[in-house]
């Protein structure tokens, strides 16, 4: 008995470190199959991204559904019953969402996944780059043409909630967060469950995706505006002149 105890003391935490870089593998894909999703949905549409959440409160999971499925909708509440239920096991929720700082979200499956960035120029033109209030660019329409670079610019991530954009530090739970506080969707996204501390799958505008820890973001944590409470739209973070060309290009899809 007390061999078979130590066999199964030294093979468990083996067997656990297999699983959750089995997890990890399949959020990766879940990426890059979202971001696949959304690429196709831009060519059907003129180079127009769907809206993170458009005026009739559509999210970009709907948008997209059978682009990543091939397969109809599930039912005809886009809202899954108010909870967006209908996220629950697909691609759409990250294999690792229950070992995250905030774990599973039983009220709204889009915290369980993955966010689109809103930084981009779109439809909403340049009173949605500029304005601080969110709404305008979570409704709007991004388009891939006006991307300089897909391979350095961000498309998705793993976050708690549907949209992430670099804007002040994370003081909603939609936001970006910089810093070192346990708040803001990306900081308390689900992947820092993972195998590599601090880290999220991110895909790029091109398609690409890997693993990124956050002294990997560009700017981060150098660049002060970073580091700030002030709310920083798009075009307010663009326009700084201390701010790295590359964070610029991240997050906006352009650079000076």
């Amino acid at each position: 008995m007390g061999i078979i105890a130590l066999l199964i003391g030294i093979l468990l935490p083996a067997l656990g470190r297999a699983r959750n870089q089995a997890r990890d593998v399949v959020c990766l894909s879940n990426v890059r199959q979202i971001a696949f999703g959304l690429v196709l949905y831009s060519q059907d549409f003129d180079g127009y991204l769907p809206a993170a959440q458009d005026i009739n409160n559509i999210t970009f999971h709907l948008a997209i559904w059978q682009n990543v499925f091939r397969q109809p909708f599930p039912g005809g509440d886009p809202t899954g019953g108010g909870n967006y239920g209908y996220l629950k096991g697909t691609t759409f929720q990250c294999p690792r969402v229950g070992d995250g700082i905030d774990g599973l979200s039983t009220t709204d499956y889009r915290n369980n996944g993955y966010a689109m960035n809103i930084s981009m120029r779109g439809t909403g033109g340049n009173l949605a780059w500029t304005n601080p209030f969110q709404t305008l660019r979570v409704q709007q329409y991004q388009r891939i043409s006006l991307i300089r670079n897909g391979s350095a610019t961000l498309l998705l991530t793993d976050a708690t909630g549907f949209y992430v954009e670099y804007y002040n530090r994370g003081w909603t739970i939609n936001e970006m967060d910089a810093g070192f506080s346990a708040g803001g969707g990306m900081w308390t996204a689900v992947r820092h469950g993972g195998a590599k501390p601090n880290a999220w799958n991110m895909a790029m505008v091109d398609g690409s995706a890997s693993t990124m820890q956050f002294s990997q973001v560009p700017g981060a944590p150098a660049a002060s505006f970073y580091n700030v409470g002030g709310q920083l739209p798009p075009g307010i973070f663009y326009a700084q002149t201390n701010v790295d060309s590359t964070a610029k290009q991240f997050w906006t899809g352009v650079s000076n």
